[in-house]
């Protein structure tokens, strides 16, 4: 490994949705595998050098997340370029991203997609991963999306859903739909599921 692997979460105004992804994967993510992973984010209509939305602010410190040093950043595509996974919060971002970088878009998925596609990337392992493994594990996991594609699901909502300026059941809702989100793609980088040897 030579470098970290660099996450980049997209929404609107940024600072809302992808500040609380970014900084509870980053938490998450460097509890296992310090030093291993960037995660950040940014806005396709970024408040720029806003903080982050108070209640959102709650949200991750109630989580175990950090929310100092934040500063609201409008999307570039020299930014995306310098990204090795790119995960908007909606299609619409996702679709954004694109057009600013078409190159981007194997690597751009909305990041309730990338939690139904990893559950179909789980790799029976012998023994917990390894700080290369999970940066592997990322960095392929681009080249490996086109075969984990499945048809769509009238049941599955690809988008999270938008709570700026709205009330705080909106709000809980965004919170329901992004911290299991985020326990999916960790519990995939750790091998949660890698066999376990008896006693």
């Amino acid at each position: 490994m030579t470098r970290q692997l660099k996450i980049l979460a997209v929404c609107t105004g940024n600072i809302c949705r992808s500040p609380m992804v970014e900084r509870l994967l980053q938490k998450d993510l460097d509890a296992l595998f310090p030093s291993t992973f960037t995660v950040t984010s940014a806005g396709t209509r970024a408040i720029v050098g806003a903080p982050i939305d108070p209640l959102v602010h709650q949200f991750i410190q109630e989580a175990g997340g950090q929310t100092s040093n934040f500063s609201a950043r409008q999307i570039t595509a020299s930014m995306i370029d310098d990204q090795d996974i790119i995960l908007a919060l909606t299609r619409d971002h996702r679709n954004t991203i694109v057009k600013l970088s078409p190159k981007a878009l194997r690597r751009t998925f909305t990041l309730r997609e990338a939690c139904v596609l990893v559950a179909n990337d789980l790799v029976p392992r012998e023994s917990p991963p390894t700080d290369n493994d999970a940066h592997q594990l990322w960095a392929s996991f681009p080249s490996r999306a086109g075969r984990l594609r499945v048809a769509p699901s009238e049941r599955h909502n690809p988008d999270v859903i938008d709570p700026y300026g709205k009330h705080q059941e909106i709000y809980n809702q965004m919170k329901a739909e992004i911290l299991p989100s985020v326990a999916t793609l960790v519990n995939w980088t750790k091998g949660a599921d890698y066999p376990r040897h008896a006693d």
